[in-house]
């Protein structure tokens, strides 16, 4: 059956690109040559020298910047950045519409 709406491209999964002078603390993020936002952090995947990293502990986002604490990350340790899709914000219920 088709699907009628939208386009769904909410969990659409992305290999992020850095771009910025290396080593660095801080990198933009990019796809396909374009920044990128993440909503968060935790939307992040990112492996640096095959450790993966800690959203919030080892990196912050803040819009298309990715903050790596003050530590200097040469750009070719990072091994991949993947975006894992968007948050969905699914809203808060009516009054009355849960019941037992």
């Amino acid at each position: 059956m088709p699907y009628v709406g939208r386009n769904l491209d909410i969990g659409d999964r992305k290999i992020i690109s850095v771009s910025g002078s290396s080593p660095a603390t801080s990198y933009t993020l990019q796809s396909s040559s374009v920044n990128y936002y993440p909503s968060a952090a935790q939307n992040l995947i990112v492996s640096i020298a095959g450790v993966i990293q800690a959203p919030g502990t080892a990196y912050t986002v803040s819009g298309a910047t990715i903050d790596f604490g003050g530590v200097s990350v040469a750009s070719g340790d990072i091994d991949f950045i993947v975006a894992m899709g968007e948050n969905v914000d699914v809203g808060t219920p009516s009054d009355g519409t849960i019941t037992a």
